[in-house]
């Protein structure tokens, strides 16, 4: 899945229309994840998964309305 696929369903299960700004890569951009571990976990389905942390954001904005006002949001590439 590449990352506006991803745009593409989280706009879904929000209901929006989700806008996007091209910029470029910030230094030291991670080209690919991996992670190895002995943890035991189960996974959800990623459109399950997408709602319940979109749920959680709409419930919790004490934890996220005080970065709005944080330079590395507002400006468009901070690392520059």
């Amino acid at each position: 899945m590449t990352n506006l696929d991803l745009l593409k369903l989280l706009g879904e299960v929000m209901g929006k229309e989700i806008k996007i700004k091209f910029v470029s890569d910030r230094p030291g951009h991670d080209r690919r994840y991996c992670m190895n571990t002995r943890l035991s976990y189960e996974t959800t389905p990623l459109k399950d998964g997408l709602r319940k942390t979109y749920e959680w954001y709409l419930e919790n904005e004490w934890w996220w309305r005080p970065l709005i006002d944080d330079k590395f949001f507002k400006e468009d590439e901070p690392w520059k």
